[in-house]
């Protein structure tokens, strides 16, 4: 109780609690909607049919269509959820939402006590407005929960608190298979520290231990594979094996491709600039001459790796990554030397982003995926400009007005509509019209030819689209064969040759629904 009266008196946290419920009345609308993108195909009908069937982890539970080869936590507490409050849609929401909820207060609260509570505090500030926090707010994807998990597991271990870290661990790695990359930078940082910092790595029982520990939440993801492949045969979903790609030209365009939307796009062009120019420019704990060289070395490589300046072959993947991980060591990693009670999780941050953008480039599938390394990015940045003496005080709410308004201004631009954005609400809506309408004129026999989501939304009735549980029941993928058939293009899934295609089809449009930048176009030849 008196932990708990302490929090309510810190002012920081107060204004968190505001915020938050700021930002559910914004959302709230939104908790009525048919599920969208990945959650319309994948999560959203599942964890409604799993509430049916009974919350479990294991992946017989559901058909693998269900599923796709995914680790089950979220489906089960989302599914749980649902089995006490009702599957409707707005149930299913209004937990995702909670989770969101509970990531700024989880982000919070870790910060605060790792690092201290104006970095915290206004890390919060700055994430609460970047559109992939907002656009996937109250969507039932995992991604929310993974960083949840993500920044517990990192507090419990350098508070050495370690079943704490244990249980957060298993649970991490059981929500989504990328909750292994924080673990594998925890136990990375730690042997760094160990073995070339504290100077303090032995075989002594006490070290084993401590990384047997480490260890433990690994036994909970392999079970998963074993069980998947007990199942069906295989460890992993061979589809998700094809997608990965090494050729160093696709490689490199993919990882510039990553690096570019986590640090410049949806506005977040302020936190590199402000982090390298005033951050480490003026960071009083290295030399200046030291600082000046890392920001022009370090300028100079964004321009190479880019490719706006030309250089050979073996400078790109040979020169740049060795001068790279030197200016990494220096300011990131050796900043343990200068501050060893907070500069682990700065250290472990690092990492942790490093890895994760090295591996997520080799299938780069979907931008929401890079979530969990906004929020490191941010504190990252604050923790840096925090160092400043005398100025970070005004420093720090100055670089959070203008980092906010750089958000908002982009999602007041944003046309897109993925599910890393705040624009989809048109296109669920639309979407929920052009069913409601072939409900209407068509026989559920009419046969359809459509795009992927779409076809999903006619063929199940868990998706939310469908007005009753009668589903469309002669829906195919687009092609041009066939006769006396319903075409359905949406604009976010137009196939490549869409014009052609109308054309040597020769179709006539029936109906067309649009709502600002989203459209739904019906066909008949």
């Amino acid at each position: 109780m008196h932990s708990l009266k302490v929090l309510f008196k810190d002012i920081y946290f107060l204004i968190v609690l505001v915020l938050l419920i700021g930002v559910f009345i914004y959302k709230y609308q939104d908790l009525f909607l048919p599920f969208f993108s990945d959650e319309l195909w994948t999560y959203g009908p599942a964890i409604r049919k799993m509430s049916v069937f009974g919350p479990s982890l294991l992946p017989s539970s559901l058909p693998l269509t269900d599923h796709w080869a995914h680790p089950l936590l979220f489906f089960f507490l989302s599914s749980l959820w649902c089995l006490i409050f009702g599957a409707s849609l707005f149930s299913v929401h209004l937990f995702a939402a909670l989770l969101s909820s509970l990531l700024l207060v989880v982000l919070y609260l870790t910060v605060k006590n790792m690092l201290n509570r104006e970095i915290a505090f206004y890390s919060t500030l700055i994430f609460a407005s970047q559109s992939i926090f907002l656009g996937q707010y109250n969507l039932a994807l995992p991604e929310i929960l993974t960083t949840i998990f993500t920044y517990l597991v990192i507090y419990f271990s350098e508070k050495k608190k370690y079943k704490l870290f244990i249980f957060f661990g298993i649970c991490l790695v059981l929500t989504k298979e990328s909750g292994v990359f924080p673990l594998i930078a925890i136990i990375g940082w730690n042997l760094i520290r160990d073995i070339f910092y504290d100077k303090s790595f032995s075989f002594s029982k006490q070290t084993i231990v401590k990384y047997i520990i480490f260890t433990v939440p690994f036994i909970a993801i392999v079970s998963h594979f074993v069980l998947l492949k007990l199942e069906y045969g295989w460890f992993i979903m061979p589809l998700r094996t094809e997608s990965f790609e090494f050729t160093w030209d696709v490689y490199h365009e993919r990882l510039m491709n990553t690096i570019h939307y986590l640090f410049i796009g949806q506005g977040r062009r302020p936190l590199p600039i402000t982090l390298f120019f005033i951050g480490i420019l003026f960071y009083p704990k290295i030399k200046i001459l030291y600082r000046i060289v890392i920001v022009l070395v370090s300028f100079s490589l964004m321009k190479m790796f880019f490719g706006y300046w030309e250089v050979p072959e073996f400078v790109e993947f040979l020169v740049i990554p060795i001068i790279f991980i030197v200016i990494v060591k220096f300011i990131f990693i050796d900043s343990y030397k200068n501050d060893r009670s907070e500069s682990g999780f700065i250290a472990i941050a690092t990492l942790f982003t490093i890895i994760y953008i090295l591996f997520i480039s080799s299938f780069f599938d979907s931008r929401r995926y890079l979530l969990f390394l906004v929020p490191t990015l941010i504190v990252i940045t604050i923790y840096f400009l925090n160092q400043i003496p005398k100025i970070n005080k005004y420093l720090l709410p100055l670089v959070a007005i203008v980092s906010i308004g750089f958000s908002i201004q982009y999602q007041i631009n944003d046309t897109d509509q993925g599910d890393d954005t705040n624009h989809y609400q048109d296109l669920c809506f639309i979407q929920k019209e052009a069913v409601g309408y072939l409900e209407e004129k068509y026989q559920y026999t009419q046969s359809i030819r459509t795009t992927f989501l779409v076809k999903h939304s006619l063929e199940r009735p868990l998706t939310g689209y469908l007005k009753t549980i009668t589903k469309f029941s002669n829906v195919a993928s687009l092609a041009k064969d066939g006769n006396n058939c319903l075409y359905i293009f949406v604009n976010t899934e137009l196939p490549n040759d869409y014009y052609s295609f109308k054309k040597e089809k020769n179709l006539k449009l029936v109906k067309k629904f649009e709502k600002r930048n989203a459209w739904i176009e019906i066909y008949k030849n």
